[in-house]
């Protein structure tokens, strides 16, 4: 249901931007080796970075919360770690700007 097919989109910061199967709204860059993030619309509420994924709890809408669950899907039916759980905002932001700097990524 959730296979690993996606679409190129687009270029965001350089990098080509996917559209995750099934979805319209749901797209992901690899800005660097070993970071991927998942994009709702234009906000990251989600990121994998070294095999593990971090998401974000729902704090937007209905939809996103049935991306939310959608990446979690497609991350575990790729080996991705999902045992962490959601995340709440704050935390999830800190730790993603400190996974870009770890990476190398300057801005998402």
């Amino acid at each position: 249901m959730f296979g690993s097919y996606t679409r190129t989109l687009n270029v965001v910061a350089g990098h080509a931007r996917h559209l995750v199967a099934g979805s319209k709204n749901l797209t992901y860059v690899d800005p660097a080796e070993g970071l991927r993030l998942y994009y709702s619309y234009a906000t990251v509420v989600a990121f994998e970075s070294n095999r593990v994924l971090f998401v974000c709890q729902n704090i937007w809408s209905q939809t996103t919360a049935c991306q939310l669950t959608r990446i979690e899907r497609f991350a575990r039916g790729r080996g991705i770690s999902t045992d962490l759980g959601r995340l709440p905002y704050p935390a999830f932001v800190e730790v993603l700007a400190d996974a870009c700097k770890v990476h190398g990524v300057a801005a998402y």
